[in-house]
């Protein structure tokens, strides 16, 4: 009997510390990396419609291009679609008049316009580290999510012309647990690479409950077949 109770009491301890992971039943919901994206890039993106001298009752043309530096080519198709659908949701929002295309230089229309272009640098998501760390205990991460797109805007007629960048540099801090839910399996540029936590912390405590528990039982039913 001594030896159940030390192998209980162990069994105990190795359940407190495991239940004290477990997350609050109703957390506050965490924003995803792609909605934290399309947020901070269409509130900037709508806020040139309203330039002073840019006429919006002229049609709009876009046109999205990527630096890709000898980068991947899928991912670059695939940034360059996630700002397609973004610009299509900020000229729906403001009611322009509006399409898309590939080549800038071939575009022919019989009145003005107004040509827009924008050059995706960068389109990143890093875990910089541990904002909490406890051990055996909660566990944060510090999310950074990183926009850099070129925007130039000229009317065909060369009365308005705009360069500038958007730009976007969001921290805040989510759950170690909870990381990979965020990331979007379509978008690579939501996705990083978060820090891992201990050897003894992912292997040792869990094999030690495991073991503990095997043990217990075992004992238990050797006292009863005495």
């Amino acid at each position: 009997m001594k030896y159940i109770r030390y192998y209980l009491l162990l069994l105990l301890f190795f359940q407190r510390i495991s239940y004290s992971q477990i997350p609050d039943d109703n957390p506050e919901r965490t924003k995803t990396n792609l909605e934290i994206f399309e947020e901070n890039i269409l509130v900037q993106l709508e806020k040139y419609f309203y330039y002073p001298g840019l006429n919006r009752d002229l049609p709009f043309v876009f046109s999205v291009n990527h630096i890709q530096g000898g980068g991947d080519l899928k991912r670059s198709e695939n940034e360059t679609r996630f700002i397609n659908g973004i610009i299509k949701k900020a000229a729906q929002n403001d009611k322009l008049s509006f399409s898309f295309t590939d080549n800038p230089d071939r575009v022919k229309l019989d009145s003005n316009y107004n040509i827009v272009l924008l050059q995706i640098y960068s389109l990143e998501t890093k875990y910089k580290g541990f904002k909490k760390n406890r051990f055996l205990g909660d566990k944060t991460l510090e999310r950074n999510i990183k926009v850099k797109i070129g925007i130039t805007i000229n009317s065909s007629d060369d009365i308005f012309r705009l360069n500038d960048y958007i730009i976007s540099d969001y921290t805040d801090e989510v759950s170690y647990d909870d990381y990979n839910r965020l990331e979007s399996s379509k978008y690579e540029f939501t996705k990083g690479t978060a820090p891992e936590i201990s050897f003894f912390e992912r292997i040792i405590v869990p094999a030690a409950l495991i073991t503990v528990s095997a043990a217990v039982i075992i004992l238990f039913f050797m006292v009863r077949t005495k």
